[in-house]
């Protein structure tokens, strides 16, 4: 790192600068200036280096911190948004199939009493055309027992004289084949007659 390696170098120029001054003046001279000029610089340059080196590495420990918590935040909020969508996807999955369920049931059910009431419907319906045409027919045969009454009732007259015509007929006709008859037997004697007069006359 460049901050430990100027500390060391500070402390390098130190050394040399205290042999050189050592060489150069008397030890308590010596040990005079250094108490004096060169400590008071030397504390300031090792604070000011010391408080540049807590800075960076203050400002460094941040910009990892920052990094870290950025990092961490996004990781979090990527499995936040993938469980939340895990979540949703599976609450609409669960919320789909409840509601197919429920239409599969409603659609059922309502078939099913469209079933019933069209049976329902149908069997009124024959029973009312059943007695509709019971009805019918019942009347059809009265109107035609009525109207065969009516017709007998109509046709008796003409019956009546139709059968009196027809003992007429017969009465007139078995008076002719007795005429008939009678002719017959006439002329049977008559014949009769004349031969047994012819043979008497011989």
């Amino acid at each position: 790192m460049s901050l430990p390696c100027g500390l060391l170098d500070t402390l390098l120029l130190l050394g040399v600068l205290c042999r050189l001054l050592n060489g150069l003046l008397p030890s308590n001279l010596l040990l005079l200036v250094i108490v004096l000029v060169l400590l008071p610089g030397l504390l300031w340059l090792l604070l000011f280096r010391l408080d540049l080196l807590l800075s960076m590495l203050l400002w460094l420990l941040l910009f990892w911190l920052v990094l870290l918590l950025g990092m961490l935040m996004r990781l979090l909020l990527f499995w936040l948004g993938l469980l939340l969508s895990m979540l949703l996807w599976l609450l609409l999955f669960r919320l789909a199939l409840l509601l197919g369920m429920l239409l599969w049931l409603l659609l059922f059910r309502l078939a099913l009493l469209l079933g019933m009431l069209l049976w329902l419907l149908l069997l009124r319906l024959a029973l009312l055309l059943g007695m509709l045409l019971w009805l019918l027919l019942f009347r059809l045969a009265l109107l035609l027992g009525m109207l065969l009454w009516l017709l007998l009732l109509l046709l008796r007259p003409g019956f009546l004289l139709f059968v009196l015509c027809e003992r007429r007929d017969k009465s007139s006709e078995r008076q002719k084949q007795n005429c008939c008859s009678e002719t017959c037997k006439c002329f049977h004697w008559y014949c009769l007659n004349y031969k047994s007069r012819r043979m008497s006359d011989e």
